[in-house]
């Protein structure tokens, strides 16, 4: 249980055209993209999520908007 080797990485390859075909290989790799990004997305907004309530709870009560 070593490293990746560079024969293990196009063995893969190799394998996955034969599964898939080149078309439905460059749609898949393009929904995988569209995923890294939407959770890289989600990721940097939950990021912000604490400084927005220190935020909040530091304001004073007379600048603080009712929710709803």
């Amino acid at each position: 249980m070593g490293t990746v080797s560079p024969i293990h990485w196009i063995l893969v390859a190799v394998v996955l055209l034969a599964l898939f075909g080149p078309k439905s290989l460059a749609k898949v790799g393009k929904t995988a993209g569209r995923g890294v990004r939407a959770v890289s997305d989600v990721k940097k907004d939950l990021s912000n999520v604490p400084n927005q309530i220190l935020a909040d709870v530091t304001r004073p009560s007379s600048e603080r908007q009712p929710k709803g």
